[in-house]
């Protein structure tokens, strides 16, 4: 069974919003149990915020199934760039 639970985070700088982004769902999947399967997102941005909205749909997972968990996004090795078609980024997770 799938659901689906809308995410909005913001921050000053695409960097910022990658790692919370990343860090909101870490605490999702951990605190609510929860098992991400597709993310859809809209990234916006003024002259002082990023924002992501979206919609997550997950399944509710079992604890027992997680052999090692992701301690939190970090900025080692983070990277975000605005493109014409869109947002990338790369990172790295602390285990």
């Amino acid at each position: 069974t799938f659901f689906q639970k809308e995410i909005s985070v913001s921050a000053v700088n695409l960097e910022n919003l990658l790692v919370r982004w990343l860090n909101e769902l870490l605490a999702l999947c951990y605190n609510e149990q929860l098992l991400p399967s597709d993310y859809i997102a809209l990234v916006t941005h003024d002259l002082s915020n990023y924002r992501i909205d979206g919609m997550l749909t997950y399944s509710k997972a079992d604890p027992a199934c997680i052999e090692k968990k992701i301690k939190a996004a970090t900025y080692h090795s983070l990277v975000g760039t605005e493109a014409v078609d869109g947002f990338y980024a790369k990172g790295i997770f602390n285990l």
